[in-house]
């Protein structure tokens, strides 16, 4: 299964997912040892959703979102926390253009066109994921 499908699910099937979660749910073959990659605001310059050293997790959810499959929600920092990760910087308080940079923490959660039923979800929790997609039509082969 590529990375964008595991990412993918993991976002539609838990719904409320940090991306820390997702920071575990990618392994470290990926990590990009030269460079920090980062996901922020379009709207104001200093404003940070979350950095990776895994270009493919930002590129994921990114991709996600144009194609309108996942949505941003905000979220406090003891969510992340709670997950054992938080950005080294100060929060946002307010939407606007700081001089330094901020973090906003947010979760991700599937669109309302992509919300599990109840039937997928429990496949998907059993562990029947290959069988789900099979179900509804989805190339789970790379």
């Amino acid at each position: 299964m590529d990375i964008e499908k595991q990412i993918f699910d993991k976002i539609r099937f838990t719904d409320h997912v940090s991306f820390a979660e997702i920071e575990r749910l990618v392994d470290d073959s990926h990590i990009d040892k030269e460079f920090d990659h980062s996901f922020k605001s379009k709207k104001y310059k200093n404003i940070f959703f979350w950095v990776s050293r895994k270009k493919v997790i930002i590129d994921s959810i990114v991709k996600l979102i144009r194609e309108d499959k996942i949505q941003l929600k905000p979220t406090t920092k003891f969510i992340y926390l709670i997950d054992g990760h938080m950005l080294n910087m100060p929060l946002a308080k307010k939407g606007m253009d700081y001089k330094n940079p901020r973090w906003c923490p947010v979760i991700l959660s599937p669109t309302e066109k992509y919300k599990p039923t109840k039937n997928e979800s429990e496949l998907y929790n059993k562990g029947e994921i290959e069988l789900l997609n099979n179900q509804i039509g989805m190339d789970t082969h790379e």
